[in-house]
């Protein structure tokens, strides 16, 4: 997989994280204690390279979750990553439309895992749902009126 400075750096921050919270994992029976490890933006319409990358950040430690995108290759990562028992997160979903997509792939994902047998006892997913701060516009709008940036 990709072994440039960043990827290396990013894999220790996501392992050193996982460590941290790998008790709390442990001790709430695998319900808490998660932390998301995010497949690189810039590979978002390569479900192949995604997955390779979820399966390797996974590695890392059971509580590590695989953040994958809201784009239509993001959520054939999400089916087969929950196909092999690898907990996901999705992101950048902002509209019910990925909301649904994202359902049906990790209905389909477990319906796959649940064929062959795979352990989900580790297995969690989530859905990041973003609302772009819609709601804090107009405060935005008076702090750059009145000069400020807090």
């Amino acid at each position: 997989m990709q072994r440039g400075c960043f990827w290396q750096t990013y894999r220790e921050i996501v392992k050193r994280g996982a460590e941290i919270y790998l008790p709390i994992f442990k001790a709430s029976g695998f319900k808490h204690g998660y932390i998301s490890g995010q497949v690189d933006p810039r590979f978002r319409h390569d479900v192949e390279k995604m997955v390779a990358q979820g399966i390797e950040l996974h590695s890392l430690s059971p509580n590590v979750m695989v953040k994958a995108p809201g784009t239509h290759e993001g959520y054939e990562v999400i089916r087969r990553l929950t196909a092999k028992g690898i907990p996901t997160n999705n992101t950048l979903a902002f509209i019910i439309p990925q909301f649904m997509t994202c359902m049906k792939a990790i209905v389909a994902g477990l319906r796959e895992a649940k064929a062959n047998g795979v352990d989900l006892t580790e297995w969690r997913s989530v859905i990041t749902a973003m609302s772009a701060r819609y709601g804090t516009l107009a405060i935005f709008k008076r702090r750059q009126r009145n000069g400020t940036s807090s």
